[in-house]
């Protein structure tokens, strides 16, 4: 309900990139906010219903910068999407 977010959904900016490093893995980064829970959620194919939890943790620093996570590639295809939720005052 906020009409000044802290971080709107266009400036969270989730990229992913592919390593060629044994084994091969997906590496996922985004814009973030200090002292947040970042969750990151993946479905195997777009027309699956729910999104399924892959790790969450906070964002421990005194700034606002990027966060980021490493995961192997499995069996087909994954979709992924962030969520950022500030700490309450």
């Amino acid at each position: 309900l906020d009409p000044a977010p802290i971080l709107v959904p266009s400036q969270v900016d989730l990229t992913a990139t592919f390593t060629n490093l044994p084994p091969r893995a997906v590496a996922l980064s985004w814009n973030t906010i200090p002292n947040s829970v970042n969750s990151v959620f993946f479905k195997p194919s777009l027309t699956a219903t729910n999104w399924q939890l892959l790790t969450n943790f906070v964002f421990n620093s005194p700034g606002a910068g990027r966060a980021g996570i490493v995961t192997p590639l499995g069996a087909g295809a994954r979709y992924f999407r962030v969520r950022v939720d500030a700490q309450s005052p």
